[in-house]
């Protein structure tokens, strides 16, 4: 699991800081968040990036993944992604 931070002095978004297991989030769009004392925690975040690296081994993965077309579950157990 990770840990989501947010701090702030102020009650505008602009004056909130979010880290994601101590790294700061810059260029935040959009912070969905879930909390509850029954059920696991979870964010969905949207960011602004500049560009994306993905090594050959896996866009060559996510390559064969797409064409077999398979099911999320099975594409969150390919790249070893824990599910809430």
């Amino acid at each position: 699991m990770s840990k989501l931070v947010i701090k702030g002095k102020s009650l505008t978004a602009n004056g909130l800081t979010f880290e994601l297991d101590g790294v700061p989030l810059k260029h935040l769009r959009e912070l969905d968040l879930s909390m509850s004392t029954e059920d696991v925690n979870t964010v969905t975040l949207k960011i602004l990036i500049d560009e994306i690296d993905f090594d050959a081994e896996a866009l060559i993965t996510l390559q064969a993944l797409v064409e077999k077309k398979m099911k999320a579950d099975e594409v969150v157990k390919v790249f070893g992604i824990k599910k809430p």
